[in-house]
């Protein structure tokens, strides 16, 4: 029985989203507006929309409460949403519960019906120290290669950017494209100001680990349910099923382990059902 970390609570809110306006605010507007974000405040950018030219200016609202939208909304004009990042902070006791918080969801967090999405780290080093916040800790993983329109992405802060809360684990889910927006229930900001982030987190937080003598198996194509045990040259025996898993989850692995989405992808791509390898994990989040 796997017991997975459990954090001490959770924040879920929306960290950014970007905003096109057909009916530029003025000055004053833009100051209530930034007034009713959070620390990271209020970008605009006052042009057309390529392609669109009937919107004519961007807004970019860092951590925005239900009264921005509101306030957006009695504005008038047409509004088009093609950004957001839904954040999910973890808050743990201690800085060596964050890392096993942290850990645990970067090698069990998989994503359902996806195909060679592919998890990856950016350490602190190929980061751009200018675009990274002075928050954040250790290094940065994703899902999903850049350019994609959905790529979560997870690091660790020193402190929640909305509840101010220490040692904190930062999940977010970015999406961009009008298209990918909409396609999560977003549509309008009255959308924005009903979301259930408590719904949309539950259906999403799927973790699995993986049962190497089964993944042997699995890998082999056997139709044996038992492990197969043969001596080495030393005549100690050793179960076959399970070293053969584990050189194949050496295929999706990173510093920290076996990464379960990366062997799920190269099994895809090898054309292999590892299904009955996977063990469920409740979601402790």
């Amino acid at each position: 029985m796997i017991i997975p970390p459990k954090p001490k609570s959770k924040d879920h809110y929306v960290d950014a989203v970007q905003v096109w306006l057909s009916k530029p605010l003025d000055l004053k507007q833009q100051s209530i507006l930034c007034s009713l974000c959070g620390p990271g405040g209020l970008h605009v950018w006052n042009r057309r929309m390529p392609f669109r030219p009937k919107f004519r200016q961007r807004l970019q609202l860092r951590q925005p409460s239900e009264r921005a939208f509101r306030f957006l909304r009695e504005a008038g004009g047409e509004h088009l949403i093609n950004r957001i990042e839904l954040s999910l902070d973890l808050i743990s006791e201690s800085p060596r519960a964050m890392e096993e918080v942290t850990e645990f969801v970067t090698k069990s967090w998989v994503r359902r019906w996806k195909r060679c999405i592919g998890v990856g780290c950016v350490s602190d080093s190929t980061s751009v120290p200018k675009r990274r916040h002075p928050r954040a800790l250790g290094p940065t993983t994703y899902w999903g290669r850049k350019g994609r329109p959905v790529r979560p992405a997870l690091y660790m802060e020193r402190y929640s950017r909305v509840s101010g809360e220490m040692f904190c684990t930062h999940l977010d889910w970015r999406v961009g494209g009008a298209e990918g927006v909409r396609a999560i229930g977003i549509e309008s900001l009255a959308d924005l100001i009903t979301f259930d982030h408590q719904t949309f987190w539950s259906e999403r937080l799927i973790f699995r680990a993986v049962d190497f003598p089964k993944l042997g198996r699995a890998w082999l194509e056997t139709k044996r349910r038992s492990d197969w045990f043969r001596p080495d040259w030393r005549g100690v025996e050793r179960n076959e099923d399970e070293r053969v898993g584990r050189i194949i989850a050496a295929a999706g692995s990173a510093e920290i382990g076996p990464i379960v989405q990366n062997i799920i992808d190269f099994a895809r791509k090898c054309g292999k059902d590892i299904g009955k390898a996977l063990i469920p994990i409740p979601c402790p989040l």
